[in-house]
């Protein structure tokens, strides 16, 4: 087999490897994404959100759901941008309910007399 047949050889190999290798990070990012909205929505649970940011705890729960199917159907893509959209839902109803808390606070300062 000549050098020229080898490096040929090679190289189409190379080439086969290289899809299976993106898939594979693509698979990888959207469980890491996955993992992230997880911890994400479970550090908002325990936060205590509740009230007007319960609903999108709830959005970012079901953007969840949605992400983890999508993963087992190995769609890549698609469950990664609903995990990243639970992720950003999370995010959303944790400062939600921390300015809610912030504003309670404020206006027991104001009420509370000052000596």
């Amino acid at each position: 087999m000549s050098i020229a047949t080898r490096i040929i050889i090679m190289l189409g190999l190379a080439v086969a490897a290289m899809p299976a290798a993106a898939q594979d990070d693509d698979r990888q990012q959207a469980r890491i994404a996955i993992i992230q909205a997880r911890a994400k929505i479970v550090t908002a649970d325990k936060a205590g959100v509740n009230a007007p940011a319960a609903d999108v705890q709830s959005r970012a729960r079901a953007s969840l759901a949605e992400a983890q199917e999508q993963y087992h159907r190995h769609h890549d893509a698609a469950a990664r941008a609903a995990a990243e959209r639970a992720s950003s839902l999370a995010d959303l109803a944790l400062a939600t309910a921390q300015a809610r808390d912030a504003d309670a606070q404020r206006q027991v300062a104001i009420a509370t007399p000052q000596e």
